[in-house]
């Protein structure tokens, strides 16, 4: 089955994770495969969602006058805000490693 947010580079449009920016098809599997292991050696697992208004994106320059957003900048805080929550919730539990996936939605998508 091929994914149909894909860019003619096979590209996943606005998914990313903790070590990549970008997520191909080929990166796809082994992702998933990632997600199967941490399961079944039941690690700790969330699913978080972050919204921002464009008011917000637009003082913090992740939007431009013509509603484009910044993908590099606003992954950049994704990940820091998912670093500051991971550090405040799971340190305490020692955790030996940490494994996210993330995908952007915008209005319309």
């Amino acid at each position: 089955m091929t994914p149909k947010n894909l860019d003619q580079n096979n590209i996943l449009n606005w998914v990313f994770d903790c070590e990549k920016d970008f997520i191909t098809v080929a990166n796809l599997d082994e992702v998933k495969e990632k997600f199967l292991q941490a399961q079944k050696n039941g690690s700790i697992m969330y699913q978080g969602v972050v919204s921002f208004d464009n008011q917000f994106l637009k003082k913090n320059d992740l939007l431009d006058a013509q509603n484009n957003l910044n993908e590099t900048r606003l992954k950049k805080l994704i990940k820091m805000i998912d670093n500051i929550s991971f550090n405040q919730v799971y340190l305490p539990f020692k955790p030996t490693n940490k494994l996210f996936k993330a995908k952007i939605f915008k209005n319309g998508t």
